[in-house]
């Protein structure tokens, strides 16, 4: 069964599960029979919902954390009140997949769809769009695989689908026994071929007429996987710290000459798309949709082009500088010619059906992939990551928790004072970091800026503190911008954020209710899977391909 760290808990007799409180009573009454025959007690998932047994009580237990806003305030909502609006059969009609192909076919419909240019625009992540799926993949043993009933069950209150992709029947089948297609019919889970991970943004983007775009392969057009990093690391050493290294250094050499660098460890590279495989599964589920597959020739991982549109209608596009390089490497080998950032962007630009006029490249924010410090939510304007403000509210809640965890026990005080040193000590080398990270945002707010975009500061992005974790959930690593958004067909808007310290969820929820009064429902979902995505690198925007109405 799925596993879901819970924050409030109810309990209920089975006469109020015969009231209709909970969905599929049957199954619940069958569930509750056996169990008490049997005299213990048991868990069981349904309908996102976690269902504890026990002497014959249903405990039902609250598996994310939602509010409302209301004159630009914000307010918990009750859980009964949520589930009302929630419908137990499917929000719409979903994406069907008419096919199997084969990696033969699919490798031929991405060698066809080279060059070939989209007919509509990259379609926005920000409140505009109108969610009608959303499009995720699973790997056995998935370490945040509570993301998918929780967000089946938001699907329920917002009016979309989820539709899981795999590699096998194996994984096919973990999934259909914890989903429950009797129960959730709002899920539907599909074998394809080729690489697949959990990370579904990076490695596609739908544009508004339905199209898949996949990216170029850097490997195949630069003749190698280990060229990738070089530009990149190179190019990061140039623009961080205006130094030129030694052409000449490669490999071991070439590494230990940027262990100087520290920002560049702090930020990593890219191309894990490319080294997986992951974009043949995108295109293997394109065909088997019926969707045109478009094979763009720049190479940018989705997490590092934002897209949203403006107050005017218009689209725009916000693109990483790393995946520039990237792209511009390809096209110069391609060409054989020196190009231009202005030329790369054009390129790129056209790869995704924006105007280049309205493409914007910014510093990476202190993070490999731009959606993980910045989120475009409306109208041109954007949450982006506080580094600064992030690290100092962490810093009071740890220091807070760790005063409240002093024993009472004198035996037990020099520990704890250990302890202490320890989390000063972690401290100190975070705020180490977060300057470095800072200096990177604040370029990257510059340059959005004067692009015409507002930007709204929010302190979001948390690092893990080792020491302090076992006395401090502010401790853990969080992310609060990389999140989903959109605008079901009430015309209400909603944000989905992962979850993490309690006091930081509200101080995020308020930001948002404060800036984006428009917004009309936050969810926050489940911490452990939240910080162990984040721990990977990654979190709900990553896992989450939206495709729009």
């Amino acid at each position: 069964m799925v596993s879901i760290v819970q924050d409030r808990a109810s309990t209920v007799t089975t006469s109020d599960i015969s009231k209709d409180t909970l969905p599929s009573q049957d199954r619940f009454r069958d569930l509750i029979d056996s169990e008490r025959a049997a005299s213990r007690g048991g868990s069981y998932t349904v309908a996102s919902i976690r269902i504890e047994l026990k002497d014959g009580l249903v405990k039902e237990q609250i598996p994310l954390r939602s509010f409302e806003v209301k004159n630009e305030t914000v307010q918990e909502v009750p859980w009964e009140k949520l589930r009302e609006k929630t419908t137990m059969e499917p929000s719409k009609d979903g994406i069907e997949l008419k096919s199997s192909p084969t990696q033969e076919q699919t490798q031929a419909a991405i060698e066809q769809g080279k060059g070939r240019g989209v007919a509509g625009r990259a379609a926005p992540e920000d409140l505009s769009t109108n969610p009608k799926e959303y499009l995720m993949g699973h790997q056995n043993g998935d370490y945040a695989f509570q993301f998918l009933p929780q967000l089946d069950f938001i699907g329920r209150v917002e009016g979309f689908q989820v539709t899981v992709l795999t590699s096998d029947e194996a994984d096919r089948s973990e999934i259909t026994n914890a989903i429950d297609a009797k129960v959730r019919p709002n899920t539907s889970v599909h074998v394809v071929p080729g690489g697949l991970d959990v990370w579904t943004e990076d490695s596609m983007v739908m544009t508004s007429k339905g199209e898949v775009v996949v990216p170029n392969s850097p490997s195949a057009a630069l003749g190698s996987e280990t060229a990738l990093g070089e530009i990149i690391s190179r190019e990061q050493v140039k623009r961080w710290y205006n130094v030129a290294l030694d052409p000449n250094l490669s490999g071991a050499a070439l590494n230990q000459e940027l262990s100087k660098y520290p920002l560049v460890s702090d930020i990593g590279g890219q191309g894990v798309v490319d080294k997986r495989g992951n974009r043949e599964s995108k295109a293997s589920f394109a065909l088997a949709a019926g969707l045109p597959v478009s094979q763009a020739q720049s190479y940018v991982e989705g997490g590092n082009l934002l897209v949203g549109k403006l107050a005017n209608g218009e689209t725009y596009g916000i693109i990483g500088a790393d995946s520039v390089v990237i792209s511009k490497a390809i096209f110069e080998k391609q060409e054989g010619r020196s190009l231009t950032e202005k030329d790369a962007v054009e390129r790129i630009a056209k790869d995704y059906g924006i105007d280049p006029s309205r493409m914007t490249v910014v510093e990476q924010p202190g993070q490999f992939h731009i959606d993980m410090a910045i989120s475009p939510v409306t109208n041109g304007k954007l949450l982006v990551n506080d580094a600064r403000a992030a690290f100092a509210l962490q810093e009071r809640l740890i220091k807070e928790d760790y005063e409240k965890a002093k024993p009472t026990d004198p035996a037990k005080v020099q520990a704890w004072e250990e302890k202490g040193k320890q989390i000063t000590k972690a401290l100190d080398e975070l705020k180490e970091k977060t300057e470095r990270r800072a200096l990177l945002e604040d370029k990257a707010v510059s340059q959005l800026e004067a692009a015409g975009l507002s930007v709204v500061r929010v302190p979001g992005v948390m690092d893990r503190v080792d020491p302090a974790r076992s006395i401090s959930a502010a401790a853990a690593a969080g992310n609060f911008l990389n999140s989903e958004k959109g605008t079901n067909a009430k015309g209400e808007q909603f944000v989905v954020f992962l979850g993490g310290d309690p006091r930081v969820e509200q101080r995020v929820a308020e930001t948002v209710g404060k800036s984006f009064p428009e917004v009309e429902r936050i969810y926050f979902l489940d911490r452990s899977a939240s910080e162990k995505s984040v721990g990977m690198k990654g979190g709900v925007s990553c896992r989450v391909n939206v495709i729009p109405e």
